[in-house]
């Protein structure tokens, strides 16, 4: 069948020609040229207001672009200027009173601190700041003054993880997931970290603060990069419409990202159709120096230690599906950042991350079946790219490119003579316009996403072979090729105003919106079949229970819109910023309102101790294999029964009733204090989630109690209370020769539900009656969880550097409490009702390490070598149900050995 294309929306034509035309008209402007900070005075006249704006005209008086956070800045005020003075003098005189001082020359420019003066301990505010000016040596650089952080504050409800933070995090496969592991409001599922799967590159899922786990929106670069066709499913065995999935649409590999931002409690309105958290993965913009870096990476389950109960040591040592007991990985990256013209620049990603595992397979031999293994790859690819046009001092536009592959190959010796791939590819482009206006700024951004899910066979035919003079079977054969795709358009714009003074308030207006158009398809690209072959003892052969899957190809698409404003009052000593957000998508035909509400209030007008209320709801995404299931299903045609006799009624498909939903939603109420005191910054938190109108499903039967289908319903609930504490060190503490940084994080989590996280949508046991836990008649409300429930958990990063031998030194405490697990034990026979039954599994605490050595006399090269679990502990992870007699216990990994070099040249 043919094909059907996206086609693109009249809105976004107009925009394509529009930036067609402009790109045909616009010549770059003459370059600036400068050497270091220009020292020569001009006369400048900027009036007194907000810092941020200031700084900014500052930069288009001088010539050059200064770029920076607006965090750090934010709120502050300028008395201004007026008179002759250099870039830097002029600078100096627009901090007076600020509460940021020049402290000091730096090679590059010079470094910017909290004024002692004013006891600055504004949350937003940086506790080092540097600022590098690019030198005019031998070449013309890129004319850009950089602000940037040394390290990010700590903030309620957000955090920054710069290229540095990566850098120093002990890790194995390098993804997302792995690097927000022991973010204090995240929990994985249990069986996160085990010893059973080490070879495998799946990313984890994520959960925030209780909320599903395939409701968080991942971004690059502010646009969205989130999977919402069918993120619960991880089943990668061979089965008919059945192709794995992941709630990330792309598999991204932290080495080739400058920064990852989080924000999981008082999250802006500009963010939207999420219920947990926000992940926006930001890409390098490039520096105007040239540099090319080369990395390797490799481990090996040689290098890994696992442990492996007695119930499934003989499957893992088989290598059967869901166990990798031979692997070995190896990871290949380049980086690229390179300047093309006087305000051109261009930053390139690459890398490809394998890994190579036994797995049991087998083939067929006369009317026998020979076992056997096989060496199967798991491999993912990825491409960043991001070129970067500086027009002037108000104007940056970049134009980023995304792609992400991960091919899975899979055998299982359940079936015969057979092979299949689980792929998932994502590609995009975006193109980012940031713009200086008189007393505003404005961002636009545009951008097209593609999501492949599909599975292909190696065969067309699945065929369950019967031998009856053997009385043997075995399975042969595939489902030939499927694929779920995801297309989109998205077009995001905002707008922030100067602050506006009406009598004591100053007002800071944003306002934005957020719109895209969809489709999603369902792709079988060929007829296969499934049946029964008994061969007889005659020779003959009888087709049984053959059910034929046409091929064809259906769809849906839908368009989602959302406008969203927010102000930002300053008022003394308080801040509130209340926003709405407004969305309404044509999936279900919802519109939803989203009020979120922020207050600060400085206690002493210090700045030292802050304490932030916030109260916000949080609406949640489609998920798109709702609608394509009722028409995936009628692509099926049962031809013969089991006794090989034609079926009257072939079948009309699977229902699948999901119009009538309600948006998911959370709401959310939160307190913090952030104090600094004696060198150290520390927030203590509390968040409160309600999650209403979950999605789960129940079964459509007839009066013979038939399957007919499914029908999905907002019937799932849940509770979560969340305490937290993080402190970390101002400014590095000096002992044993080594500069050290500290970062301590307590948290805990009372998480409540009704229905499962693992399952999602897909759950069918919600109960919205009375259960009995522990033989104890309770609400299905407040049933203990047993995945993605980690009580409490303390994580210590504290990381030693000895510049003058180049040598660091990571490492990464982390202490995990003990927590319930929950098993289903049956139906009580007097009233019928479920019965569930609790156990304990006991904390453990793990220690992971990095060093790194960046030889003196060869600045070039880095070595780096990652010891995960340095005393080899291995903590149950998930524990054997009472009904099973055999120890079918899930372990954690043991000690891991990573070895990994860099080059730049």
């Amino acid at each position: 069948m043919h094909r059907r294309r996206l086609s693109v929306p009249a809105p976004f034509r107009r925009v394509l020609i529009g930036m067609t035309l402009g790109a045909a008209l616009c010549v770059p402007a003459a370059p600036a040229r400068a050497d270091g900070l220009p020292a020569e005075t001009r006369y400048y006249q900027i009036p007194a207001g907000s810092l941020e704006a200031a700084v900014n005209w500052l930069g288009r008086e001088a010539g050059v672009m200064i770029s920076f956070g607006s965090h750090i800045a934010a709120g502050r005020q300028t008395a201004g200027l007026d008179g002759r003075y250099s870039l830097l003098d002029a600078l100096k005189q627009l901090l007076v009173g600020s509460g940021i001082e020049v402290a000091g020359d730096a090679r590059d420019g010079f470094v910017l601190r909290p004024d002692g003066r004013s006891a600055d301990g504004n949350p937003d505010s940086l506790p080092a700041v540097v600022v590098i000016a690019d030198r005019l040596r031998d070449e013309i650089r890129l004319p850009v003054v950089v602000i940037s952080d040394r390290r990010p504050p700590l903030a309620p409800g957000r955090a920054l993880l710069s290229a540095d933070d990566i850098r120093n995090t002990p890790a194995a496969n390098g993804d997302l997931s792995e690097l927000l592991a022991t973010h204090p409001a995240v929990r994985q599922n249990s069986s996160a970290g085990g010893s059973l799967t080490r070879g495998s590159l799946a990313p984890e899922d994520l959960s925030f603060h209780g909320a599903s786990p395939y409701q968080n929106l991942f971004q690059i670069d502010g646009m969205d990069g989130s999977n919402n066709i069918n993120p619960a499913n991880k089943n990668s065995n061979l089965q008919v419409r059945n192709i794995p999935s992941n709630s990330q649409a792309y598999f991204l590999d932290t080495r080739l990202l400058g920064e990852v931002r989080v924000f999981d409690s008082n999250i802006p309105v500009e963010y939207g159709r999420f219920n947990g958290g926000v992940v926006d993965a930001r890409l390098k913009r490039a520096s105007g120096q040239d540099s090319v870096d080369v990395g390797y990476r490799m481990s090996g389950s040689n290098l890994s230690e696992q442990r492996v109960s007695d119930g499934n040591q003989s499957n893992y040592d088989l290598g059967m599906s869901g166990y990798t007991p031979d692997w070995r990985k190896r990871f290949y990256s380049l980086n690229v950042d390179r300047k093309l013209d006087d305000r051109f620049g261009v930053v390139l990603g690459l890398s490809r991350r394998e890994s190579d595992i036994r797995r049991a397979s087998s083939v067929s031999l006369d009317k026998s079946v020979v076992a056997g293994t096989s060496t199967e790859q798991d491999r993912v690819d990825n491409l960043l790219g991001k070129l970067s046009w500086w027009i002037d001092s108000d104007t940056v536009t970049d134009l980023t490119l995304k792609y992400s592959a991960r091919r899975e190959q899979r055998a299982n010796s359940l079936f015969v003579d057979s092979r299949w791939d689980n792929e998932h590819d994502a590609a995009g482009v975006a193109w980012n316009l940031d713009q200086r206006l008189n007393g505003a700024k404005f961002n636009f951004q545009l951008g097209w996403d593609r999501f492949d899910d599909s599975r292909t066979s190696n065969s067309d035919d699945l065929v369950t072979h019967y031998f009856a003079s053997t009385r043997t079977q075995f399975t042969t054969g595939g489902l030939g090729k499927e694929q779920k795709t995801r297309d989109s358009w998205a077009l995001k714009a905002r707008l922030d105003l100067d602050p506006l003074l009406t009598g004591p308030v100053a007002h800071t207006l944003s306002v934005g919106v957020d719109s895209q158009w969809v489709e999603v398809d369902y792709q079988r690209f060929n007829d296969t079949s499934s049946y029964r072959l008994t061969h007889q003892a005659n020779g003959s052969e009888k087709i049984t229970s053959l059910t034929r899957y046409h091929a064809g190809q259906v769809g849906v698409s839908y368009n989602s819109r959302a406008l969203w404003l927010a102000d930002e009052m300053r008022w003394g000593r308080v801040s509130l910023t209340p926003g709405l957000r407004f969305d309404r998508d044509s999936y279900l035909g919802n519109s939803n309102l989203s009020p979120r509400t922020r207050l600060d209030w400085d206690l002493f007008g210090s700045r030292q101790s802050v304490v932030t209320f916030g109260m916000a709801r949080y609406y949640g995404d489609n998920v798109l294999d709702l609608a394509l299931r009722e028409r995936v299903s009628k692509l099926t045609e049962s031809v013969l029964n089991s006794a090989g006799l034609p079926v009257a009624s072939p079948g009309s498909g699977e229902i699948s009733r999901y119009r009538d939903l309600d948006t998911p939603y959370n709401d959310e109420r939160s307190l913090a204090l952030t104090q600094q005191f004696a060198g150290l910054e520390g927030v203590l938190s509390y968040v409160h989630r309600e999650g209403r109108d979950q999605i789960n499903k129940r079964a459509l039967r007839d009066s013979k109690n038939v399957l007919l289908g499914y029908e999905y319903v907002n019937d799932g609930e849940s509770r979560t209370d969340s305490f937290g504490l993080s402190l970390a060190n101002q400014r590095p503490w000096r002992a044993l020769g080594a500069d050290w940084q500290m970062r301590l994080a307590l948290s805990y989590e009372r998480f409540r539900s009704n229905n499962s996280l693992v399952d999602g949508y897909d759950d069918t046991g919600v109960d919205n009656g009375q259960i009995y836990y522990n033989g104890r008649l309770i609400d299905a409300a407040d049933r203990p969880t047993a995945n993605f429930n980690q009580p409490s958990r303390v994580t210590l990063d504290l990381n030693a550097g000895w510049n003058g031998i180049g040598l660091r030194w990571n490492n990464r405490f982390n202490w995990l409490s003990k927590r319930d697990d929950v098993f289903y034990v049956g139906v009580n026979k007097a009233d019928q009702l479920d019965m569930y039954q609790e156990g304990t599994l006991p904390s453990y605490w793990t220690w992971d390490a990095r060093l790194v050595w960046q030889p003196t006399f060869w600045r070039q090269l880095e070595l780096t070598v990652d010891i995960l679990n340095v005393l080899n502990r291995q903590p149950v992870l998930v524990s054997t149900s009472p009904l099973i007699k055999r120890n079918n216990d899930q372990y954690g990994n043991g000690r891991e050995i990573w070895l990994q070099a860099n080059y730049r040249f």
